[in-house]
């Protein structure tokens, strides 16, 4: 008996899933030669499609030599597995993310031959969906061939997913080896990157970086004058806050851009600075070496945040994290041994005097 889904407002159209399920059942022999098979008008009254779409369907199967429509005796099975075979390979060149439509049709196929029905298959993939979506936390990359950013980006990632973030190279060859939990996260620019990697797999994540409100706006309220010590572990960051500053004081402040390196002494220059602006990797490495006010600026703005939060995290580990404790907050706002004297950031990153 021939058994048909579909589902509807989906990537793929009703046209090729219906081609590529009576594929299958003719792969797998349920399907036998001779076999007559619904009518057109029967196959479109039953799945409530259009007249057109299901001659279309047929149309398609009787020019791959899979069936015959005669007149008078409606349609009939003509070829063996492996010309049904043959199609289902063909149709990788017609649908999107052809890996994983090879996938799907190979794992179909065992399916279908291991007597398993359609509404059989539904049930267990929908069983798997809930069960890896309730299963905890995915194991994280942050996928990037900029060795500069990456540990700032993995940095802010772990300390807001509360988990850990794994470096791995585009290049490496194990990078199509990872567990089928795994999410990949990159720059949003380098999506297309990954993708012609991976094909359109759903698991890679853009994050979009950009400066946060709150550290603009304290940039803004620094008098004239202001000596500004701008630390960091990566050159592209110092670059980055030396042309920011430039471009929202230009000459107004004093700024000096330094590596930090933890083996060189910048306590004379720490000493002379006004303000101090760090990436997340220094100001943990400052706790309680310095009195000066310091700002660590984030690669993350709030919504950015807030949106990989709800992407990839568990929903009771998202909403906790969202609704802090009032323990945590003092203990995020709390540097040098001192409570800040300004307003708690709505991005909950620690700040002092500033």
């Amino acid at each position: 008996m021939l058994e048909l889904s579909i589902q509807r407002g989906g990537p793929i159209s009703i046209h090729h899933q219906l081609v590529t399920q009576i594929s299958l059942q003719i792969a797998s022999g349920r399907l036998p030669e001779g076999k007559r098979l619904p009518s057109i008008r029967a196959m479109a009254s039953r799945l409530n499609v259009h007249y057109n779409t299901c001659l279309a369907v047929y149309k398609e199967l009787e020019a791959s030599g899979l069936v015959e429509i005669r007149q008078g005796s409606g349609v009939i099975v003509l070829n063996k597995a492996q010309i049904a075979n043959a199609l289902l390979s063909s149709l990788d060149t017609k649908l999107t993310s052809t890996g994983l439509n090879r996938l799907t049709q190979q794992f179909l196929t065992h399916a279908y031959r291991m007597g398993y029905t359609w509404p059989d298959i539904l049930e267990t993939l929908e069983q798997n969906r809930l069960h890896l979506q309730h299963e905890g936390p995915s194991t994280l990359y942050w996928v990037s061939a900029n060795s500069d950013w990456s540990p700032l980006y993995i940095a802010e990632l772990e300390r807001l997913l509360k988990q850990p973030v794994l470096a791995l190279n585009p290049t490496e060859e194990r990078l199509t080896q990872c567990p089928a939990n795994s999410r990949f996260l990159t720059e949003q620019h380098q999506v297309s990157l990954l993708q012609d990697l991976l094909g359109a797999d759903p698991r890679i994540t853009g994050v979009e970086s950009s400066w946060c409100p709150n550290d603009l706006d304290t940039l803004r309220k620094l008098p004239s004058g202001t000596f500004v010590l701008v630390l960091s572990t990566s050159s592209l960051f110092l670059q980055s806050v030396s042309a920011l500053l430039k471009a929202l004081r230009g000459s107004e402040l004093a700024v000096t851009a330094l590596r930090y390196r933890p083996e060189a002494s910048v306590s004379h220059q720490i000493s002379s600075a006004r303000i101090l602006l760090t990436d997340c990797l220094v100001g943990d490495l400052l706790i309680g070496l310095t009195d000066k006010p310091l700002r660590v600026l984030s690669l993350l703005p709030v919504q950015e945040q807030a949106r990989l939060k709800a992407l990839l995290l568990p929903e009771t580990t998202a909403q906790a994290l969202a609704n802090p404790t009032e323990t945590d907050t003092a203990e995020d706002l709390a540097w040098n041994g001192q409570q800040a004297h300004e307003e708690q950031p709505t991005d909950r990153r620690p700040t002092v005097g500033v």
